[in-house]
């Protein structure tokens, strides 16, 4: 039996990446945090149960070095999915872009101690593609984040920096260790715990349950979580894959109209808000900047990639299924209030 190693296991895509694995009778190594957070944890000891041993967790802090060296043993592959998505801080260098490469320079760093270890499939993001500053522009895998604004895109730099450590480790040991990125833009779909509405289902959660009034004048490109997944998946046995960028990425949704989408089953906001009150909001937000909401609100760009179908054989979901699949999982198990 293949056994892979998993970082970030109890994440949203990472945990969606772990039954797909487990589906096709890999043996699983999953990473997370702290073994003993039950309320991030548990629903991967429901899959200990229901795959018996398939999958064990090992508890790896991605910041320290050699933590995963116990996790990679006699692992055949790594699908690193670990990673901050965090967007503003008061140090954007040290508390996003820091974090972000050692983390990744950490977890090249244990492959390189483990010659088990024959292919990298890495959790990338558009974001590393992308440029706030190229707003009127079609991004494919040949583009990369040239931003060079802390303030503006700390994240999107630290994705981008992270990314061209992978290629380099992979051009560095060639003639052991295989590598693809894969780079979604914002994921959504069906949570598996409900501490995964907290991330890249929020927006979907506040709609559900009318946490805000009106719609933000914000537009999202989106892809389903179960897409992303599978793609993982495949690229860990896909030779087409191999040394490729692959955009994940269905098309691009407003607020509104993800919220009349919602509506089709729950009672949703129906109107926008002004940009002044976005603005506004950013500002008081230390988790949002004012500057990354004027480039949100003002979003034109677009993704163009075939590489899903073409190297792995993935047909990308109808995001308006994924939209109402993510939906009325919260609402059925009672992680979200739905308004009468």
């Amino acid at each position: 039996m293949s056994r892979v190693c998993v970082t970030g296991a109890a994440g949203f895509i990472a945990s969606h990446v772990i039954v797909d694995l487990l589906d096709e009778g890999y043996g699983v190594h999953a990473t997370v945090r702290d073994l003993g957070d039950n309320a991030k944890c548990s629903h991967l000891d429901d899959l200990k149960e229901r795959y018996p041993g398939q999958l064990v967790l090992f508890e790896a802090d991605m910041l320290q070095p050699g933590s995963l060296d116990a996790a990679l043993e006699d692992c055949d592959a790594l699908i690193h999915t670990a990673a901050a998505v965090i967007l503003a801080a008061p140090d954007p260098q040290k508390q996003i872009i820091d974090v972000a490469v050692k983390g990744t320079q950490n977890v090249l760093d244990s492959v390189a101690r483990t010659p088990s270890v024959k292919r990298i499939v890495m959790t990338s993001s558009i974001a590393a593609v992308m440029s706030y500053d190229r707003q009127d522009a079609t991004y494919t895998e040949d583009d990369w984040c040239t931003s060079d604004d802390i303030w503006l895109d700390p994240y999107g730099m630290g994705k981008a920096q992270s990314e061209r450590l992978l290629w380099e480790f992979a051009d560095k040991h060639a003639d052991r260790v295989q590598a693809v990125a894969i780079n979604p833009s914002v994921v959504i779909g069906r949570p598996l715990a409900k501490h995964h509405i907290r991330s890249s289902l929020s927006f979907i959660r506040d709609l559900v349950g009318w946490t805000y009034p009106a719609c933000a004048p914000m537009r999202f490109h989106l892809v389903d979580v179960g897409d992303v997944a599978k793609g993982h998946v495949r690229a860990l046995t896909s030779d087409k894959a191999v040394g490729q960028r692959i955009i994940f990425s269905d098309r691009p949704m407003s607020m509104l109209e993800i919220s009349k989408v919602l509506s089709r089953k729950y009672k949703t906001p129906m109107w926008v808000l002004p940009n002044l009150i976005l603005y506004i909001a950013a500002y008081l937000d230390k988790r949002y900047s004012l500057r990354l909401a004027r480039a949100t609100a003002n979003l034109r760009y677009e993704f163009r990639s075939n590489r899903p179908h073409e190297l792995l054989g993935i047909k990308l979901k109808d995001t308006e299924e994924s939209i109402l699949e993510a939906g009325e999982t919260m609402v059925a198990k009672g992680w979200v209030k739905a308004r009468a």
